[in-house]
């Protein structure tokens, strides 16, 4: 009888079978006979939630396929379980703050809290009606700011904090031997300075630059109570002649923000717990398999 001969190469080497295990593992697919998406395209699966058949557009493959509907439902109750925690943990925050008695450093904490809280306010439902219900005090719903610094001052003191900063008005000068050198004759000097607290853009007054767009202003809080802020400078000559810097030359009272009282209570180290938001991009929807 005749025998087979081993397969070979056309250059007549001869062709060894082997096998070996790949390494991958694969799934039968069940058979869906018929079965179409809603939109008319054969399905490719079905729903595990509903057991409708569905495409590859209109479903999520992760532990289990699941349809865009169903996810939907899932995802809307993710959201309202969200919110729901949300309301609750703001909530607790604005009940804890209510029960600081003295009701300057309630409104520093309530500030330092709502600041913040305001950038993420679609997360911890914050607003500003939580600072009249923290501190129902409020006349009109403003502050006094010389109060709030009279305060301040005294329990900066108690904690022996001092003034960080200091604040300096340029002096105009005027020389004759800069003029009939070709230089101007007028140029600005740092004058007498004072120690004082800083608060970056915490006044209520603003400024335009260069380019149109509008910036408030910093704000001075004095040792004798005084908070203002600069009402005249700009870039003036030294006494260089070369060199251009930035001088205040004037300042007058100003009134501080809501911005203003939270960095005075972070300057006390004030701080509130504040609530443990889960952030809604990182959230899975979480099924079993079915």
């Amino acid at each position: 009888m005749p025998t087979s001969r081993p397969a070979q190469t056309p250059s007549g080497m001869q062709i060894i079978p082997s096998s070996a295990v790949c390494g991958h593992r694969y799934q039968p697919g069940r058979a869906v006979v018929g079965a179409s998406c809603g939109c008319g395209t054969y399905a490719v699966g079905v729903c595990a939630e509903c057991g409708r058949g569905v495409c590859g557009d209109h479903s999520h493959a992760g532990d289990v396929r699941t349809c865009t509907d169903c996810d939907t439902v899932e995802r809307e109750r993710v959201l309202r379980e969200a919110e729901r925690f949300r309301t609750e943990s703001h909530d607790r925050v604005i009940a804890a703050l209510t029960e600081v008695p003295d009701p300057l450093e309630r409104l520093l904490r309530v500030a330092w809290y709502l600041v913040r809280a305001t950038a993420l306010s679609e997360r911890t439902g914050a607003s500003d009606e939580d600072l009249h219900v923290v501190v129902p005090e409020l006349d009109g719903g403003t502050w006094e700011t010389t109060e709030v610094a009279d305060w301040f001052l005294d329990r900066a003191a108690e904690q022996g904090l001092e003034p960080p900063d200091r604040l300096s008005l340029g002096v105009k000068r005027f020389s004759w031997t800069r003029a009939l050198a070709g230089h101007a004759g007028s140029y600005y000097e740092p004058g007498p300075s004072r120690p004082a607290w800083r608060l970056p853009g915490a006044s209520t007054h603003e400024r335009v630059d260069d380019q149109l767009r509008t910036h408030r202003l910093d704000a001075y809080v004095l040792p004798d109570a005084q908070v203002v802020a600069p009402a005249g400078g700009g870039h003036h000559v030294t006494r260089h002649g070369w060199e251009y810097e930035w001088f205040i030359t004037s300042v007058e009272p100003t009134e501080l923000t809501l911005e203003g009282l939270g960095a005075l209570a972070d300057l006390l180290g004030y701080s509130v717990d504040q609530p443990e938001v889960p952030e809604l991009a990182h959230l899975r929807i979480q099924r079993s398999a079915v």
